[in-house]
């Protein structure tokens, strides 16, 4: 009785077969790649195809420096942004319109790409001088912020309100994460100055007389401090800044761009410059009146605001943008 022999295909054939099958599947992938590729960065007003394909394949969206950040990141970061505009809008009808402005599409897609950047940036600047945000820092801000919500669930449900049932715990700490690095930058190489005021209110429609009244007025109250510590008493007795009488006047921390967006430029500058530890001895000019101005501590080596510093980052590190927002 004959007996059937197995078929077995030569050893040389086998190893071309093989070869074949490989070339195919990779043939396949970079094809694959090749077109999601194109989707995902020539697609204007992405769609649903190609912000799947992004959050699959985890395309890179921004370099800053030697940190990329996914497409993955980027489009959870403008569906949150989205959803939280649509729960702020004052429209009915679709669009996102906040304090009387609409905000489109392209926008919140270009603030998220620019956000990124500038992290990304931030990020880099940091590891250059050996400074990196602990997983341990962010889950005690994580914790403390969740322990203020009334717990994690809480917290969560908040949230998700706000931003929408797709953001995780794990998105969250992205962003305590991304609050940590800038003020890391912020507090520790930014110039800034701690200050109190005592406002002499002018207003806005005022004539030259009543501004000049102002400037007298403003100008003996200088002449009543003869002592740092004595700032405090008088803005309390003094100042028509009825939300910082109370505490001294006490104005906070601030940074180079912040003081002039609430003051003016002339308040800054005189902040920036004066004697510390000293009351500035003329009153300083500002949008609200006359201020008398105690400057009590000023620290940092950067005599940048945080927009001028983060232009001159995208100046010295690579940084490149990579999804379409036009």
């Amino acid at each position: 009785m004959s007996s059937v022999r197995p078929f077995h295909l030569p050893k040389s054939r086998s190893v071309i077969l093989g070869l074949w099958s490989v070339s195919c599947t990779l043939s396949l992938w970079i094809i694959l790649l090749s077109y999601s590729g194109v989707r995902v960065y020539t697609s204007r007003t992405p769609d649903r195809l190609s912000t799947s394909i992004a959050n699959v394949f985890h395309f890179p969206a921004v370099q800053g420096g030697g940190f990329i950040l996914d497409t993955y990141r980027y489009n959870w970061e403008v569906s949150a942004r989205k959803h939280y505009l649509a729960n702020h809008s004052e429209s009915t009808d679709g669009r996102y319109v906040i304090a009387g402005e609409e905000v489109t599409d392209q926008q919140v897609r270009r603030f998220i790409r620019d956000y990124l950047l500038n992290h990304a940036l931030y990020r880099q600047y940091l590891k250059d001088r050996g400074v990196r945000i602990t997983n341990e820092e962010i889950t005690k801000r994580y914790l403390q912020i969740a322990e203020q919500a009334g717990g994690t669930e809480a917290l969560h449900d908040q949230l998700q309100k706000e931003y929408g049932k797709e953001l995780t715990e794990e998105h969250y700490r992205s962003w305590i994460s991304d609050i940590e690095v800038r003020a890391r930058i912020m507090n520790t190489y930014l110039e800034r100055v701690t200050l109190r005021h005592i406002l002499i209110a002018v207003p806005q429609d005022a004539n030259e007389a009543t501004t000049e009244r102002a400037r007298v007025r403003a100008q003996n109250v200088i002449s009543r401090i003869t002592t740092a510590e004595q700032f405090t008493e008088v803005a309390a007795q003094s100042s028509d800044d009825l939300a910082t009488r109370d505490t001294g006047g006490f104005l906070g921390t601030t940074i180079r761009g912040d003081l002039a967006k609430t003051f003016g430029q002339t308040m800054e500058d005189a902040a920036f410059t004066a004697t510390v530890g000293q009351v500035v001895p003329e009153p300083i000019r500002s949008q609200y009146g006359w201020e008398v101005l105690l400057i009590e501590r000023r620290e940092g080596t950067i005599p940048q605001g945080l927009d001028e510093f983060t232009r001159d980052l995208r100046s010295t590190y690579r940084a490149r943008t990579y999804v379409p927002v036009e």
